[in-house]
C-alpha cells in the first residue's frame, strides 16, 4: 500500500506499508487529523466484467434485477457495479437495455485495508479500481490502453465511455518495462481476447501511457508491427 499525499496536481509518497503491515497502517491513520480525506485508487488483477441485456424496467424491480445478477457474478456484490451502456442508434427507445457489470472476484485482498479506513475517524472520499479511472480519463473512443505501475502492466479494453476488459499483467512492473519488449505478447494476446468481447475485429492501435523516453532501447515499429500491433505514447502529465 502507497500513500501520496496530494499538493495541488504533484503528489507525494509519504507512507508504504507491506501487505503484513495492517495494524501499521491503522496505527498511522490513528494519528491523523479528524475527519482527512482519502480516495483509495485499487489496482489488483482480480477484475471481472459481463455486459448483459436486460428488460427495460425501473424502480424496485429494477433494482432487484441489478441485484440478483450482481450477486450471480460476483462472490460480494459490494465489491461491484451496474452501469447502463449507451444504446446504438436502432435499439433508442426499445424494451431492453445494455448493463455492463464489473468488479473483484477477490476483494479479500483490498477488504482489510478499507476496512482499517472504515475503523478510522478518517472519511472516504472515493474508492475506484484502476482500470475505471484510466477508462474516465482516457481520450479513446475504442480502443486497449496500456499503462505501467508498481503492480505491473495493465492492458483496459476502453469504449463507449467504460473499461471493458481489464487485466493486469504483473510480471512487468514500471520498474522493469523499459528493460525488454516481451509485454507486446500480452498486448498482442489480450488484443486478440478483446476483439471477441466487442464481437468484432479491433483497429491494432494501442496506446501507451508513457513517455516515449520510457521506450525500451530494443523497441522499434516494427517490432510492434510483428505482432499486429501499432503503438501510439501518451505523455502521463497530459492526464
Amino acid at each position: 500500500l502507497e500513500i501520496r499525499q496530494t499538493h495541488g496536481h504533484d503528489y507525494t509518497c509519504v507512507e508504504r506499508f507491506a501487505p503484513h503491515q495492517i495494524a501499521d497502517f491503522a496505527r498511522w491513520l490513528a494519528a491523523r487529523p479528524r475527519n482527512s480525506g482519502f480516495r483509495v485508487l485499487i489496482d489488483v488483477g482480480e477484475e471481472a466484467y459481463e455486459t448483459d441485456v436486460l428488460p427495460r424496467v425501473r424502480g424496485a424491480d429494477r433494482r432487484a434485477l441489478i441485484a440478483r445478477r450482481l450477486a450471480q457474478w460476483f462472490p460480494q456484490p459490494a465489491w461491484a457495479r451496474a452501469d447502463t451502456l449507451p444504446d446504438k442508434p436502432r435499439q433508442r427507445g426499445g424494451t431492453t437495455e445494455r448493463v455492463l457489470f464489473s468488479g473483484l472476484t477477490r476483494p479479500e485482498r483490498v477488504a482489510p485495508w478499507i476496512d482499517a479506513l472504515h475503523s478510522a475517524d478518517v472519511r472516504i472520499e472515493c474508492i475506484i479500481p484502476a482500470s475505471a479511472l484510466l477508462a474516465a480519463c482516457s481520450r479513446l473512443t475504442d480502443g486497449l490502453l496500456a499503462s505501467f505501475s508498481r503492480a505491473g502492466m495493465r492492458v483496459t479494453l476502453v469504449a463507449e465511455g467504460r473499461a471493458r476488459l481489464s487485466r493486469l499483467v504483473e510480471q512487468y512492473p514500471a520498474r522493469t518495462a523499459d528493460q525488454n519488449i516481451e509485454w507486446l505478447n500480452e498486448i498482442a494476446r489480450t488484443m486478440r481476447y478483446a476483439s471477441t468481447v466487442m464481437g468484432g475485429t479491433l483497429q491494432p492501435v494501442v496506446s501507451i501511457l508513457a513517455t516515449e523516453a520510457a521506450v525500451p532501447a530494443t523497441y522499434t515499429p516494427a517490432s510492434a508491427a510483428a505482432h499486429g500491433l501499432e503503438l501510439h505514447w501518451l505523455d502521463p502529465a497530459s492526464f
